[in-house]
């Protein structure tokens, strides 16, 4: 009888729901329609009925929540994730959602996120009942993570844009009596920018990860040939997170090749120790010491590059949608040649600031400043004074995360270097557009 009862109200309301959706049917009779035809075992049904209702009631708490199950129980792991991700942001004590989410994020083989959202789920103190969901959950990613500890990925992206000083150069047309080529002074230029990259990752355990990734990008100047680029990066990277410390250890290599010839090549490895003092903050130090070697003709820049600072990042919102990044620290840069001129002592300072509005749009602003003391005089002839530059750099961009493996980037950037040493002096604005897709 009661079978009967609950066919005869599922058609019911599948009916009245049909029926109003030309006239914008609410959103308790949509839900309720979907979740009978859920329970039913039909989650492709419960799509078609709720799809037309998205852009409607999208981003309310219940709607979303029985759109992400639909989703899940048809095997659209990747747009349950996002819509998961959308309903936990704007209503981060849905715990039942919470749980639902951590069983996509093993479908999806992220058991690291998985275990994070139990771990949430675990100190909000929930039933008995609750408690034995999140036991057996763990036990499965426990039991798949070590038959499963790599991961894998590839991403492609291409943008456009514009560079009103492509070759970082001087506005200056001479120089010591010397008229500058046009490769020499500033010069602007629409660009394309092409990449593709690749990486694996190795969980080692539950808090370390062993990863890797190669990047290959070329771009293409439309009104300044003379500086495409070429550039190939390798990075290795280890990590080891605890519930009170962010350990990072990485080491970087990269070749850049500007119009078809070696222009530098570099390795270095950097360490990054954050620990958390307070529940929204966490502090630490950075280190690094690589070597620098450039082209033909270029070997008096060569140097062996060595610096160290300070880090603090500051959560904001009940979410921790918001992060504030603070970093001062110095350097210096040796040259191997006694008779270089650049070797130097340099000071910085950053701050960053990026707010997630939801699981599609992140926005972040960076500002950097940079002081330069070079320990010998440039230029003779027209200088007496060692050679000193302030360098700034003030970036913006927005990121439009539209489909689950597709996001689209827009960005502006600003660069200054300010000096006395006419040649060096030069200001530089860029702007783009990029789409990026990424295979995992």
């Amino acid at each position: 009888m009661n079978s009967i009862f609950s066919i005869i109200r599922l058609v019911g309301l599948v009916l009245v729901a049909s029926l109003c959706g030309l006239a914008r049917a609410d959103v308790t009779t949509v839900t309720q329609a979907a979740e009978l035809l859920i329970q039913e075992g039909q989650p492709a049904a419960a799509l078609e009925l709720l799809q037309p209702a998205a852009q409607e009631y999208a981003g309310k708490a219940k709607f979303d929540y029985v759109l992400a199950l639909a989703l899940m129980d048809s095997g659209d792991h990747g747009q349950a994730e996002f819509v998961f991700e959308r309903l936990l942001t704007m209503s981060p004590g849905f715990h039942g959602a919470r749980l639902d989410y951590a069983r996509v994020l093993v479908a999806r083989k992220k058991y690291s996120e998985a275990l994070e959202q139990l771990d949430t789920l675990g100190d909000s103190r929930p039933p008995e009942r609750a408690l034995n969901q999140i036991s057996n959950l763990k036990n499965i990613i426990n039991q798949r993570a070590n038959t499963s500890r790599w991961s894998r990925y590839l991403e492609a992206s291409t943008a456009a844009g514009y560079d009103s000083n492509v070759n970082s150069a001087t506005v200056v047309d001479e120089f010591l009596g010397f008229a500058l080529d046009a490769t020499s002074q500033e010069q602007d230029s629409d660009f394309l920018d092409f990449s593709v990259a690749g990486g694996v990752g190795y969980q080692l355990s539950r808090g370390m990860k062993l990863s890797g990734r190669l990047q290959y990008r070329k771009r293409e100047n439309a009104q300044a040939s003379f500086v495409d680029s070429d550039a190939l990066s390798l990075e290795t990277r280890l990590v080891r997170v605890s519930e009170t410390d962010y350990q990072q250890l990485t080491l970087t290599g990269y070749q850049f090749d500007i119009d078809g010839s070696r222009n530098s090549e570099g390795i270095a490895l950097s360490g990054t120790w954050l620990r958390k003092i307070a529940p929204q903050w966490r502090i630490g130090v950075t280190a690094e010491a690589g070597r620098i070697d450039f082209g033909d003709n270029l070997e008096v820049k060569d140097v062996d590059r060595y610096k160290a600072g300070l880090l603090g990042v500051y959560s904001v919102g009940e979410n921790g949608q918001g992060q504030l990044l603070l970093r001062a620290g110095a350097g210096t840069d040796e040259p191997r040649l006694s008779s270089s001129r650049y070797a130097r002592d340099f000071i910085y300072a950053g701050s960053s600031f990026s707010w997630k509005f939801n699981p599609a749009i992140r926005a972040a602003i960076n500002l950097n400043y940079q002081n330069s003391q070079f320990k010998e005089v440039f230029f003779e002839q027209l200088y007496s004074d060692k050679r000193e530059d302030d360098r700034y750099r003030l970036t913006g961009s927005v990121d439009w995360k539209f489909r689950p493996r597709w996001v689209l980037t827009h960005s502006l950037a600003y660069t200054r270097n300010d000096t006395f040493v006419d040649i060096f002096e030069y200001e530089r604005f860029e702007a783009l557009l990029r789409l990026r897709y990424k295979f995992q």
